[in-house]
């Protein structure tokens, strides 16, 4: 799939099961000719993609490529682990899908990927217990990809940032970075924009949109078909 941030939203190739609302905003295009940069990326058996990621002069760490998430978030062992010391002083709101909490930020100066020119980020820090088992060390949200456009080839397992435009755009990248589209839950209905998350496991849709589909009269099941996940388990 393939994300500009100047191309108005286009309809999605395939269905989703999802549903919210987002105002778009168009940002600038990238510079002719400007080279592509490869990232490769690693599935996890749940389906997440994982990327390799060193915060300031630290070993690289596994995250969690979040398309979902306008700020990336760290663990809290893993950013006390650069030098983040709790002490309340500096957090804000942070709104996630379906709830508002206070976190605590923590100033990330120079963020690598493989690659790549270090980017400075104003990271989340999610509150875990030293004792916890920590699967990744976080999420790596929009804020730590600078390109204008991008694609993420799931076949090969790759980040491409600065690619080429697309021929078919599945999406647009919004104002704070979120990859938005259109989806629709069943041919009767209006398509809905929806929030394209790698970061989630499962896919949302709001309590809103079920209200209007049920006043509406569509009777539906929701049943969620998820493909190309090696585990042993299917969902």
């Amino acid at each position: 799939s393939v994300f500009d941030r100047d191309l108005k939203p286009r309809r999605l190739s395939r269905a989703l099961l999802a549903g919210t609302a987002l105002a778009l905003a168009s940002l600038g295009l990238t510079a002719p000719g400007q080279a592509q940069t490869r990232v490769n990326l690693v599935r996890a058996p749940s389906g997440h993609l994982l990327i390799p990621v060193s915060l300031n002069e630290s070993e690289p760490q596994t995250f969690i490529l979040d398309t979902g998430a306008s700020n990336t978030a760290i663990a809290q062992p893993v950013a006390e682990g650069v030098g983040f010391v709790s002490q309340w002083e500096d957090y804000d709101l942070v709104q996630s899908l379906n709830a508002r909490f206070d976190a605590e930020r923590y100033p990330i100066e120079r963020l690598y990927m493989p690659g790549l020119d270090p980017v400075g980020v104003n990271s989340v820090i999610i509150p875990v217990a030293a004792e916890h088992p920590l699967p990744v060390a976080g999420l790596l949200g929009a804020d730590a990809i600078t390109a204008d456009r991008y694609e993420i080839d799931v076949d090969t397992l790759q980040l491409i940032l600065d690619s080429g435009p697309a021929a078919h755009p599945d999406g647009q990248i919004e104002r704070r970075g979120l990859l938005i589209g259109e989806a629709q839950l069943r041919r009767r209905s209006a398509p809905v924009h929806v929030i394209i998350d790698t970061g989630s496991s499962h896919t949302l849709i709001n309590r809103q949109l079920r209200r209007h589909l049920f006043d509406a009269g569509v009777q539906f099941n929701i049943n969620v078909a998820v493909t190309g996940i090696e585990d042993e388990d299917p969902e």
